[in-house]
């Protein structure tokens, strides 16, 4: 049965929050167990393969989500499967683009980021293939509003991941390296229970005649560059620290991945909140029901001002006492100015999420896709024009990014109801 935004949300932040658990214990025993440089080093493969999976399977799994409701909705059987045979269709192809890619260069990603470890580029690929087909289900589940199977999903990937790295590295002894395997390993059981759950919707793709739709494909190209930039600003830190620090990159891209990782139940609960909205806020586009799709905007932003206001107070009075508490090991340790400054940068990106989802529902990704640009331009501009401590550049870089990413999408959606209101006085 398909759930709406409470039920979707409430099953979502479960799952999230199960979830959030297991990757807690996942990144804290791993900065324990591994040290900051090895943490550091895990967390840049961490990086390589969510913004790898998010080029194959971001857009797909947003397209899904949007439109499989949207024709839903509307009775429209035909469409609504013509959504998944085109999604699936792209998925292929995105999905070759990035092997390809990345069996070409593979010189250069593993002698800069890998450490020249081939193991390390294996994990990588496997890792991005897994994990791009638990989010094409993912997508799929959402578009259907099977929250509670979805949320299942998340907690089974999550427990996998910490449970292989607790096998590897405290059982059997392995040494660091084999730590990346828990990320490779981690989606296949939760793919299988995906395709139980799912088999009877799975083999109506294949079984009804081809419908390819050209929205869908414009849609699913604007989503996967919108998603694609925002997984880069949230994993961008290691790879970049990897990069600007030098002899000392692992060290500083362990340290960034550990202040960063509390700020990781903020953004699933603020993902909870999105996935029971985004197909339903579709649903309420679709039939134009404007003052549903009002209560579901406001509400949610209530919620995620009060989510990022808690988030600062904690992260600026406790932040680095925070982190100490769950790596406990004196190398772990940030100075107050790093958290806070990270702790504003995220914030801003949290809010110009949210607007991207509401944007995106509305049909309308082109302001995102603008936005994005011009953030990501204002990070770079910070990176190549101040001069700063590797951790602090990286740091305001974002924040820079991420204030323009909310500001321009603000903007417009404040235009727009402008707009709509002196039309609807004139009237």
């Amino acid at each position: 049965m398909s759930q709406g935004v409470r039920k979707g949300s409430l099953f979502s932040l479960i799952g999230y929050g199960f979830a959030g658990l297991f990757l807690v214990l996942f990144h804290a025993f791993a900065g324990r167990w591994l040290g900051v440089e090895y943490y550091g080093l895990l967390n840049t493969l961490l990086s390589y393969i969510n913004i790898a999976t998010a080029i194959i399977v971001s857009g797909v799994a947003e397209c899904l989500s949007r439109y499989i409701p949207f024709y839903e909705a509307k009775s429209d059987k035909e469409r609504e499967i013509g959504t998944i045979q085109t999604s699936f269709f792209i998925y292929l192809i995105l999905f070759s683009v990035v092997f390809i890619s990345s069996f070409l260069l593979k010189r250069p990603i593993l002698k800069n980021h890998f450490n020249n470890n081939i193991a390390i580029l294996y994990q990588f690929l496997l890792g991005t293939g897994f994990l791009s087909l638990f989010r094409l289900y993912s997508g799929l589940l959402k578009g259907y509003r099977k929250f509670d199977i979805f949320s299942i999903g998340n907690v089974i990937q999550a427990f996998i991941m910490f449970s292989f790295l607790f096998v590897f590295i405290k059982i059997i002894g392995l040494n660091e390296i084999s730590a990346g395997w828990s990320l490779t390993a981690s989606a296949v059981i939760a793919i299988i229970f995906y395709q139980i759950s799912l088999r009877n919707i799975s083999f109506q793709i294949f079984k009804a005649r081809k419908l390819f739709n050209r929205d869908i494909i414009k849609f699913t190209l604007a989503a996967t560059f919108i998603l694609l930039m925002n997984i880069w600003i949230f994993r961008a830190g290691p790879i970049l620290l990897k990069t600007l620090g030098k002899s000392e990159g692992d060290k500083l891209a362990g340290l960034f991945s550990a202040t960063v990782m509390p700020l990781n139940f903020a953004r699933l609960i603020v993902m909870s909140l999105q996935t029971g909205l985004f197909p339903n806020l579709s649903r309420a586009y679709s039939i134009k029901d404007n003052e549903l799709i009002k209560r579901y905007i406001f509400k949610s932003f209530g919620i995620i001002i009060g989510i990022i206001t808690l988030v600062l107070l904690v992260y600026y009075l406790f932040g680095p006492r925070i982190i100490l508490l769950i790596y406990k090991k004196e190398e772990f340790l940030v100075s107050r100015t790093d958290t806070t400054l990270l702790a504003f940068a995220y914030s801003f990106y949290f809010l110009g999420l949210h607007l991207t989802k509401i944007l995106m529902a509305r049909n309308t990704p082109g302001y995102s896709s603008l936005s994005l640009a011009i953030g990501i331009a204002g990070m770079f501009v910070v990176l190549k024009w101040f001069e700063l401590p590797p951790m602090r550049l990286v740091g305001t870089s974002l924040l820079v990014c991420n204030l323009l990413y909310f500001t321009i999408q603000g903007l417009f959606l404040l235009f727009v109801k402008t707009k709509k209101h002196k039309k609807n006085r004139n009237i």
